[in-house]
């Protein structure tokens, strides 16, 4: 026999006319589709945030907080959407179709002061201790101090947009007073696009969840999926990076130097932080123009004066003069990493060494 479920919406009684569900089937709705909080015991919890919906030059408009075209102690909070948990009811999704104006009380006299422009909705309905029923955005306003901190007794739910610096006497609210607190997010299942208060060291809610995020040059906009069982990020997206061998090119594009002794740097190549643990893979190629006799060399790639990249190889007189660094790359590595193509010359003596230019060291830095 059939056995009920807990409910479905829309769902209609059996006349067709009757409606059966309220509003907190509405917002169990939209907890199945939205990204879910870390309280996974909680079947209502969502992650709260802004979702990235409306977008100019500058980035994600959504709920910005920015000052107004001729500056006042009034900001403006642009159109967009929130996803807020109230505690027992689960999310609520709210917006703004236009800008709106939000006040700015007075500045102290002596003090300056920090406030926090927020977002929430408010429902008297379930819950009646609520100041205010519907969507709205609001201040807390700061306590004056030499040296102010922003609150952090926001109410049940709230999404933080902004924190606005209240300099002592001014009548002007600036853009550099105002710092972007936004964080993101997201359908199940659908990217999420890291705003200004999101951390790279959030961690994800459900295993293979995206996100996008902008990173330093010279990385570029970086997508990232969240792998539960180890409980970090992991890059999906590579990088190449090149560095050109040292000195003045001659007509030819070939350069030239001359070594001595062991580890020697031939050419040292800085790669910034993903964000994400990789591997790193060299290769380049060289000529040994002239090495004297019984001198012979190792040259090989490293990273941080450690594992290897690029196989350690043994080149002496004789024979073919292309000295071609071997890709290798099993060390995982994290954080800035430093790759150097080294040789060091074995039984005294001399080397000369020559290179093109147009075949640099190339390093790929491949996801992990």
């Amino acid at each position: 026999m059939a056995v009920a479920l807990t409910d479905a919406v829309p769902l209609t009684a059996a006349d067709g006319i009757t409606g059966l569900n309220n509003g907190r089937d509405m917002r169990k709705f939209i907890s199945g589709l939205l990204l879910p909080d870390v309280k996974s015991a909680n079947p209502l919890a969502v992650r709260n945030g802004v979702l990235p919906h409306n977008w100019d030059v500058s980035g994600c408009t959504s709920l910005r907080v920015q000052q107004q075209t001729t500056a006042s102690m009034n900001v403006d909070v642009l159109a967009g959407h929130l996803v807020c948990e109230r505690t027992g009811q689960g999310p609520y999704l709210g917006w703004s179709e236009s800008t709106i104006v939000v006040p700015i009380s007075t500045a102290n006299a002596t003090n300056p002061r920090i406030d926090v422009i927020f977002a929430t909705v408010y429902d008297q309905a379930s819950i009646p201790t609520d100041p205010g029923h519907g969507p709205v955005v609001d201040v807390l306003t700061g306590t004056p101090a030499a040296s102010p901190v922003a609150r952090t007794d926001l109410p049940d739910g709230a999404v933080k947009l902004a924190e606005v610096r209240v300099n002592a006497t001014v009548t002007t609210i600036t853009s550099s007073n105002i710092t972007d607190k936004r964080m993101s997010t997201a359908l199940t299942g659908g990217v999420r696009y890291m705003l200004p208060g999101d951390s790279v060291l959030d961690t994800g809610r459900i295993d293979g969840e995206l996100r996008i995020r902008k990173a330093a040059a010279p990385w570029p906009q970086l997508m990232d999926y969240w792998d539960a069982t180890q409980s970090l990020w992991r890059g999906t997206m590579g990088a190449t990076f090149t560095q050109t061998y040292p000195g003045t090119p001659d007509g030819n594009n070939n350069v030239t130097g001359v070594i001595t002794g062991a580890n020697n740097t031939l050419i040292s190549l800085n790669i910034p932080d993903p964000g994400f643990p990789y591997r790193v893979i060299a290769s380049t190629l060289f000529k040994l123009i002239s090495i004297s006799s019984p001198t012979t060399i190792n040259y090989y790639c490293n990273v941080n004066n450690g594992p290897f990249a690029g196989a350690i190889a043994t080149a002496g007189p004789g024979g073919d003069n292309r000295c071609p660094v071997v890709p290798i790359g099993g060390t995982i590595f994290t954080g800035a990493s430093t790759v150097r193509l080294k040789i060091d010359v074995l039984g005294g003596g001399s080397v000369t060494w020559g290179a093109d230019v147009r075949n640099p060291l190339t390093v790929q830095v491949v996801p992990a």
